[in-house]
């Protein structure tokens, strides 16, 4: 999972210094009941836009690991990756 997830971060890093235009990028982590969050946003102008390649590549590999990706562009692009935790004591 872990090296996934360094894939996926790559590929949104990488959309954003190829796409986005924006000047900052936040990384956020946290943990929630049983799953992991990563948040990955910027301070681009955002707007709508296809999903090309890497996204669906991005979706393909949460799909493999039971996780999910989302995204909002109420203020600049943030996309959300959960993952769900393995072996977390309930």
């Amino acid at each position: 999972m872990e090296s996934q997830l360094g894939l996926i971060l790559t590929e949104l890093v990488n959309n954003i210094l190829r796409h986005s235009g924006a000047s900052e990028c936040y990384i956020n982590f946290s943990k929630q009941s049983d799953h992991l969050l990563v948040e990955v946003n910027d301070n681009a102008m955002a707007k709508p836009f296809v999903e090309g390649n890497g996204l669906t590549g991005i979706r393909e590999r949460l799909d493999n690991l039971g996780g999910s990706l989302s995204y909002n562009l109420d203020h600049g692009y943030t996309f959300s990756v959960s993952l769900p935790l393995q072996g977390e004591a309930t």
